[in-house]
């Protein structure tokens, strides 16, 4: 374990600037336009002139459904990048080393939920990840024998599922994840959000069941591209009743921060918010209650509060968890692959190289090859009277 994660104990202090990560903008969110490309904007608003008038009537209500182009893309895959959101995995190793103690248990959950929020963004950046392929498959590894296994069972829009497993079997990760993106009519902002539900297991019933949460990106077409964390998620254990909700400031209706939703309204205290108090707009509030049912009346008692800011760091209780600048060693690709590893596509290969133009005409071929494989498929169920699960 590295030291980024020894017990925490270091003291929270409200007036003190924590560390904030290089791509903060300064009026809040990632600034997705951090690194200036102004060839992938270009790209984005071609496509957008060419679907715009689909996206307006609502005739596409998914625009992960639409192919992207190869000059969009990053040289990633969207398996590679959903490994991202189970990089920190110091603070579960510290968190099954105390079963007996289910609330430091889901304050550690939380923590890895939210410190891995921004990986994924300063990789991207402005480019998007390269839509797998029905089957493809994506293996990789951390020097502590830690794996990584995915595989896409769905596409258009694509849909994974993945593992992480420790050597020593502190705990296993596990879970389904599919993306839908809507455009707004404006065409100027994007929101995202992720179906399925992500497990953390440490063994013998103890299970965290993590919501995806959602984003919205702002500055599609014009000004700054911001991607902002929005809304909330809850995580639950119904083995300990526990459930924790997180709730962020940024307020998507009118695209700044949301400050009017009080602290004292979320608790459910009745309390009115400091009128000096200034939140930001990628600042967050978290409560963890107990939960249980008493003559059929549901019962909740807070047991921990926590607040932070997904882009500096996150307090519970008055103690520090986690601070942006604490970095974990990234996923490295295993040696020994499967013939349908992601790394194995030649588009893939052709972007890292920028040969856009290349790389495009290779993506089609395997989006047109996927696409008869599957009407294959879908032929044979069909002649054979079997029925196909949704994901």
């Amino acid at each position: 374990m590295s030291k980024n994660f020894e017990e925490p104990s270091e003291v929270y202090e409200k007036a003190r600037t924590y560390p904030r990560h290089p791509a903060a903008h300064a009026k809040g969110g990632f600034h997705m336009s951090y690194i200036n490309d102004t060839k992938t904007n270009e790209v984005v608003k071609s496509v957008l002139k060419q679907v715009g008038t689909k996206i307006v009537k609502g005739e596409i209500q998914n625009i992960m459904t639409i192919s992207k182009p190869a000059a969009l893309c990053k040289d990633l895959t969207y398996l590679e990048i959903i490994a991202t959101d189970q990089q920190n995995l110091d603070i579960l190793k510290l968190a099954a080393l105390k079963p007996y103690d289910p609330v430091f248990q889901m304050k550690c959950v939380i923590t890895h939920t939210i410190s891995s929020l921004c990986l994924s963004p300063e990789i991207l950046y402005t480019k998007a990840p390269i839509d797998n392929l029905l089957g493809e498959t994506c293996q990789m590894f951390k020097e502590d024998g830690s794996q990584y296994y995915g595989e896409c069972i769905s596409v258009n829009p694509p849909c994974v599922r993945y593992q992480v497993s420790t050597p020593k079997k502190q705990f296993q990760i596990y879970g389904s994840h599919k993306v839908g993106a809507s455009v707004t009519p404006s065409l100027n902002a994007l929101n995202g959000i992720a179906y399925g539900n992500k497990i953390v297991d440490f063994g013998d019933g103890n299970k965290f069941e993590i919501e995806y949460s959602q984003i919205q990106i702002v500055g599609i077409i014009l000004g700054d591209r911001i991607m902002h964390q929005q809304k909330s998620f809850k995580i639950k254990n119904k083995k300990t009743s526990l459930e924790a909700e997180i709730k962020f400031y940024y307020d998507s209706s009118s695209q700044v921060s949301k400050v009017a939703s009080t602290i004292g309204s979320f608790f459910g205290v009745g309390k009115k918010q400091a009128p000096t108090e200034k939140r930001k707009q990628d600042d967050f509030d978290v409560i963890i209650e107990k939960v249980q049912e008493i003559d059929g009346d549901v019962m909740r008692a807070v047991v921990s509060k926590g607040c932070g800011n997904w882009l500096e760091f996150i307090q519970f209780d008055g103690i520090v968890y986690w601070k942006v600048n604490q970095k974990e060693q990234p996923w490295s690709h295993s040696e020994k692959l499967l013939e349908s590893d992601c790394t194995y596509r030649i588009d893939r290969q052709l972007i890292s190289k920028g040969m856009t133009d290349r790389a495009e005409q290779q993506k089609l071929m395997y989006e047109e090859r996927d696409k008869k494989d599957q009407d294959l498929r879908k032929k044979y169920k069909k002649s054979h009277n079997l029925t196909t699960k949704s994901h």
